[in-house]
C-alpha cells in the first residue's frame, strides 16, 4: 500500500478557500469517480503555512496511475481546474509517494 500526497502551494491569504476547494474535490471525485478517501492538511507555522496537502492511500502505484488518468480525462476537472489556478500558485504542484510497511 502506497501513501499519495498531492501537495501545492496556496495563493497568499487564501488557503482557506483552498482547502473548501480540495475538500469538495477529494468528495465530488470520490463519489462520481471512486476515488480512494482523502484528508486533507495545511502548514501550521511560518512560511509552509500555505501548504496545502491532499493525502490518500491506495493499494498499488498501478491504482494510483489508474486513478490520476481518469481524474484528468473527467469533466468536473475543467471546472475544478479553472478554480485550483486562481487559488494556488502555478508550478507548484507535485506528488509525494511513500510505501507503507505494516
Amino acid at each position: 500500500m502506497f501513501v499519495i500526497r498531492s501537495i501545492a502551494q496556496a495563493q497568499s491569504g487564501r488557503r482557506d478557500e483552498a482547502v473548501a476547494l480540495m475538500k469538495e474535490f477529494a468528495a465530488e471525485s470520490r463519489k462520481e469517480l471512486g476515488q480512494p478517501e482523502a484528508r486533507i492538511l495545511t502548514g501550521s507555522i511560518g512560511p509552509t503555512d500555505s501548504t496545502v496537502v491532499m493525502e490518500s492511500v491506495v493499494k498499488s502505484l498501478a491504482e494510483f496511475e489508474q486513478g490520476l488518468e481518469a481524474t484528468n480525462k473527467w469533466a468536473g476537472m475543467q471546472r475544478y481546474g479553472k478554480k485550483f489556478a486562481e487559488l494556488f500558485i502555478s508550478g507548484t504542484h507535485h506528488f509525494e509517494i511513500y510505501r507503507i510497511h505494516p
